[in-house]
């Protein structure tokens, strides 16, 4: 039996074992050191399994100037992209049936990427009519091909990896520890494309398709190496009985404790390629020096990532006991950096320098724990047979898949500002403990304007009020005023004279106060309220939250608008919150600092009126105005959307002119929000959450419109509150 099993042309020498033994030993002569730095060379090339799509990743932003799909490209690739896990699930099923053909696969995986990849250099922007709309449907095609080429790689590289020598292991996780690099640093060598609104931007060194053509160039270099190390392995003896082995494996160690290293594998998985990169930038960003700490967490991840691989393989890496040590020291990493993510833009230490250093030196020591975790699962599966490499390779593409998944869900935290805001205003930092119902008070904010009653039919007709209430449902009030209810208990348990720290705290000591100085007084206003001594708080911060948070979201989409088509404002703005703001947060006290900024919002409300009528209001006597005779008990309305564009008031009303409001007397001239004590309790509010909001985007982001698209329409949806007719948008990270 070993007779037929060695052939007599090899040289190498067989020492048979002890007669317990079940397998051979095969003594290979040391190689030349030139071949085995070869070969490890080969390794590290082969390791680059993901390297096609990386090249992929580095054209998006320039693609994306010409694509039809604009802004919405990187969310499709990434949709396509997981689509090629259909292809891992293909092979899955018909594992057995495939096994033998692993190196086939191999050599089929380099030839579909190296095609797709010539494929795309000629045709990524062709674009191809479907009902109607222009879709880069090439580009797409050829993706999913490179997608399911690095699904399979993840399937059937490790398990080759272990018919060579284990200490080839470490060049390969070195190979996909560099694969980013690559064509990162072609990337930067490159140059960037010029949208003409993003100053201080190079010219483009050459163009995307001889950029693609470069990453197939570097795939042939791999598929290369394969070919080489592939003759390793047919050169190479194997051990006797696989198939016995991997028996004895099932019978001497438990199936459970591999399973553990496959869940921690997917687990990792799902952070390192998943979730933790869309999070990255909400966690780093906020910080006083927060565009480098991203910069360089990002950096090290991708051009240390080798580095960080070699230097863990000098550590013992099939130690049960540390791998679990330091999964749990990963696990207690990865909850800070989403609990800073969700924080966001206040996490902690937010404004000092050691809070940059520490948030940066998280992440970096988080990537390092998530690099070791897999280095250690793939060399403690490595002692077995190939199968369990396959299973890490699954276990790998299953954990990305799911969080890849749940980044894309995660991201989606745009339209929650204006509330947030509004009611960190009102009622304080109540976000962490209220956080549903925050939430709950914006959905009703939004039913509230979608029906009926956003009319305002019961300002006129005072007894249908509580007809609308059942409409809308009883429960929706309810709940407001019972959350606001036990915010304002909470607030007077906790109030301090010396310390204002939201609307809540102001009337609660203006209230004491009354008190205090009136007490006749304000007994009696306690007495008309008996059942609820705050009633009117809690009516007032409702109508707050309802009325502000709707007008601040619809300007908030009309300023986007304007300032992306207007790029000369964005300019203007952009040098103001440089000059006065630098890296630090905007404050409140920043304003009067910022007068154009300031200017750029009363402009959007002016243009863009969100109420287009004021709430009604009731002459209490026979008045004569301006020749007209106004009978007392008159209900009267303005027409808040034709002052605004009077012309006598505001010169070319019709355009986008900030500059008006740099002069102040006009500013009082600007009466948006309606005049008298009936005017909107909200403006104080909506102003200064739009403040905050202007001043925060655009300290970090430029804004533009797509091209090949006719320039949208400014004019509003009607309704009681217009609102901003779809639109599309560029935002891009100011460099």
């Amino acid at each position: 039996m070993i007779e037929q099993e060695l052939e007599p042309n090899k040289s190498e020498d067989v020492k048979f074992l002890p007669e317990n033994s079940n397998a051979i030993e095969t003594v290979e002569k040391k190689e030349p050191k030139c071949i085995d730095l070869l070969n490890k060379t080969a390794c590290v090339l082969f390791g680059m399994g993901w390297l096609p799509l990386h090249f992929v990743f580095s054209q998006i932003p320039h693609i994306i100037q010409t694509a039809p799909e604009k802004w919405s490209l990187p969310s499709q690739v990434v949709i396509v992209i997981s689509l090629g896990n259909i292809i891992v699930l293909i092979h899955y099923f018909n594992k057995r049936r495939l096994l033998s053909y692993d190196t086939t696969l191999i050599f089929a995986t380099f030839i579909i990427n190296i095609a797709s990849l010539i494929a795309i250099a000629f045709t990524f922007d062709i674009v191809v009519p479907i009902n109607g709309q222009p879709h880069s449907l090439f580009l797409f095609i050829f993706i999913f091909f490179l997608a399911s080429g690095g699904c399979m790689s993840v399937l059937l590289f490790l398990p080759f990896m272990s018919r060579l020598k284990k200490e080839y292991l470490v060049p390969y996780f070195i190979g996909q520890g560099v694969d980013a690099s690559v064509p990162g640093l072609l990337g930067l060598l490159q140059g960037v494309t010029s949208d003409g609104n993003c100053p201080n931007s190079s010219e483009m060194v050459f163009s995307s398709r001889y950029f693609f053509l470069l990453g197939a160039f570097f795939v042939i270099l791999s598929a290369i190496s394969f070919f080489h190390l592939n003759k390793q392995v047919e050169s190479r003896v194997r051990s006797k009985d696989e198939s016995k082995s991997s028996n004895e494996t099932k019978t001497n160690c438990q199936r459970s404790y591999y399973v553990l290293l496959l869940v921690l594998q997917a687990i990792s998985s799902f952070f390192q390629y998943g979730i933790m990169t869309g999070l990255q930038s909400y966690s780093c960003l906020p910080y006083r020096y927060g565009k480098l700490v991203y910069q360089v967490t990002v950096n090290a991840n991708q051009f240390l990532g080798g580095i960080i691989v070699y230097l863990i393989s000098l550590t013992e890496l099939k130690s049960t006991r540390r791998l679990l040590v330091i999964s749990a020291l990963q696990m207690c990493i990865i909850s800070y950096e989403i609990t800073t993510a969700f924080m966001s833009p206040t996490p902690p230490m937010v404004l000092s320098l050691f809070g940059s250093v520490h948030i940066a030196f998280v992440w970096i020591i988080g990537n390092v724990t998530l690099f070791y975790t897999k280095l250690s699962i793939a060399a403690i599966l490595r002692e077995k047979s190939p199968k369990h490499l396959y299973y890490y390779g699954a276990a790998t593409q299953v954990g990305a898949a799911a969080g890849a998944l749940c980044s894309f869900v995660v991201n989606g935290k745009f339209l929650n500002f204006a509330v947030n805001s509004i009611c960190t205003i009102l009622l304080g930092d109540v976000k962490k403990r209220y956080a549903t119902e925050i939430d709950t008070m914006r959905e009703n904010a939004y039913q509230i304007f979608k029906t009926g009653r956003a009319t305002g039919i019961e300002n006129y007709f005072f007894f249908l009020r509580d007809f609308f209430i059942e409409i809308l449902g009883r429960s929706i009030k309810l709940y407001g005023d019972r959350f606001v209810q036990t915010v304002i208990e909470e607030h007077r348990a906790s109030l301090d004279e010396n310390y204002i720290g939201d609307y809540i705290d102001a009337y609660l000591l203006q209230q004491k106060k009354e008190k205090e100085s009136s007490g006749i007084k304000m007994y009696c206003l306690l007495l008309l309220c008996l059942s609820n001594p705050d009633k009117e708080l809690v009516a007032c911060l409702n109508e707050i939250i309802q009325t502000a948070s709707e007008s601040t979201g619809q300007t908030e989409a009309f300023l986007l608008l304007h300032t992306a088509m207007h790029p000369e404002v964005q300019k203007k703005m952009h040098e103001e919150l440089d000059e006065v703001l630098g890296d630090r947060l905007p404050k409140l006290d920043d304003r009067s600092s910022l007068p154009y900024t300031d200017a750029v919002i009363h402009e959007t409300i002016r243009i863009n009126s969100i109420a287009p009528i004021s709430q009604v209001h009731v002459a209490t006597e026979t008045t004569q105005f301006c020749g007209y005779t106004i009978p007392k008990d008159t209900f009267i309305t303005f027409a808040l959307r034709e002052i605004l564009m009077d012309p006598e008031i505001f010169e070319e009303p019709e355009k986008f002119k900030p500059e008006r409001f740099l002069d102040r007397e006009l500013k009082s001239k600007l009466i948006a929000f309606g005049l008298g004590k009936r005017a909107c309790i909200g403006e104080v509010i909506s102003k200064n959450t739009l403040f905050l909001f202007t001043t925060y985007f655009f300290q970090k982001y430029c804004i533009s419109l797509p091209k090949g698209y006719e320039n949208p329409s400014t004019e509003p949806e009607p309704g009681f509150t217009t609102g901003a007719r779809p639109f599309k948008i560029i935002i891009q990270e100011r460099r």
